[in-house]
């Protein structure tokens, strides 16, 4: 018997042991409401509602019903209805990205302002500041502060030349993902303007793939090894052993 009929054995019988759950399950369809059955993405905003980005288009659950988001917006307009991704950005708003551009939404007010110089496969991170940094798939790197957040401004001298796979914001410092490995940005962050002050490499990894999900970090090796990394301590458990990168 392989390694993974022994997981998957493994893992039934842990979830018959659990008591049964006192929550009920419902399925959700266009009959509910969405705009389509195929959902691409989730967030939850602070006041605990679910911001949906499905193959055509985007709505909102406030536990209740469903909204599209275009029955709220009027005129304003996302840059596509194919919603890839959703993340926070700052003072109650969400990032929505779209084969088409990356849109900032207000969660009060179905207000929107559109970057369409990004698409789909760039990487973004807001850091609890609020500051908002995209890597873009040529490498090239911006910040945009809550001040000024409908603009973004170049960082300059990133050193990065491999493949992007994922970043994120530390507050003074960000993380950044490659196909090479990963590496960390130091930053001067004074008033409205931010410039790296140092960069280092972490760690020599080929990584295909980055999952990044709150404080959850998941790395797909090329070689399959899959490993959570832990951005704060910088360091990664891999095979069910940890080793300090």
């Amino acid at each position: 018997m392989n390694k993974i009929y022994r997981s998957v054995i493994t893992i039934i019988v842990i979830l018959l042991s659990l008591p049964a759950s006192p929550y009920s399950i419902h399925r959700y369809t266009n009959d509910d409401g969405l705009s389509n059955s195929a959902i691409l993405s989730l967030s939850q905003d602070d006041r605990g509602f679910l911001w949906i980005g499905s193959c055509d288009g985007l709505d909102i659950y406030n536990g209740r019903t469903i909204t599209p988001f275009t029955s709220m917006a009027n005129d304003a307009a996302l840059s596509g209805r194919l919603i890839t991704a959703i993340s926070d950005g700052p003072e109650d708003s969400h990032w929505i990205m779209t084969p088409y551009g990356l849109n900032l939404v207000s969660s009060n007010t179905p207000e929107v302002a559109g970057f369409n110089q990004f698409r789909e496969h760039d990487y973004l991170s807001t850091d609890d500041r609020g500051i908002t940094y995209v890597l873009t798939t040529g490498n090239a790197l911006y910040y945009s502060i809550p001040e000024k957040k409908r603009s973004f401004t170049q960082l300059m001298n990133t050193g990065l030349t491999a493949a992007p796979r994922g970043i994120i914001a530390m507050g003074d410092y960000l993380i950044v993902f490659t196909d090479e490995g990963i590496h960390r940005l130091d930053l001067n962050i004074s008033g409205n303007n931010i410039t790296i002050k140092s960069r280092s490499k972490i760690k020599d990894l080929a990584i295909k793939n980055v999952w990044i999900h709150n404080d959850d970090i998941f790395i797909l090796q090329l070689n399959g090894d899959l490993s959570m990394y832990d951005p704060k301590n910088q360091t990664s458990t891999i095979g069910g052993s940890t080793c300090r990168t």
